[in-house]
């Protein structure tokens, strides 16, 4: 009987971290009509909401509320995405993305003039 590793694969072997994360994937040209900018296929992504955070979702319309309710919010681009696959990420890729978020988060919040968290 083979063991849970090699069932599950070296890589994913009891011990060795794997990090998943949603990935954009394309399908059709669909992205690029509905979302301005679209993002790119392969780029690390969360939830569209995310970028909602200040936002009362009762306000939303059109665009907004397909991002906000169905849509993923590419971390490079800060493009949009209707499709996503969960697939493996680099612990670089992670920190990367970790940081993108947070600057891309800062700069809407300052187009927007709202305060810095940070400052009260």
């Amino acid at each position: 009987m083979a063991s849970n590793a090699a069932k599950q694969g070296a890589d994913d072997a009891p011990g060795c971290r794997i990090t998943r994360l949603p990935r954009v994937i394309r399908l059709d040209r669909s992205d690029a009509r509905i979302f301005d900018p679209p993002a790119a296929p392969g780029e690390i992504a969360v939830t569209g909401a995310f970028a909602f955070a200040d936002v009362r979702v009762d306000a939303l319309k059109g665009r907004d509320l397909i991002a906000f309710g169905q849509g993923f919010l590419g971390l490079v681009s800060f493009g949009r995405a209707t499709f996503v696959q969960v697939a493996r990420v680099e612990p670089g890729e992670v920190e990367a993305s970790t940081l993108a978020l947070g600057a891309g988060r800062r700069c809407r919040l300052r187009r927007r003039g709202a305060r810095r968290p940070d400052k009260g």
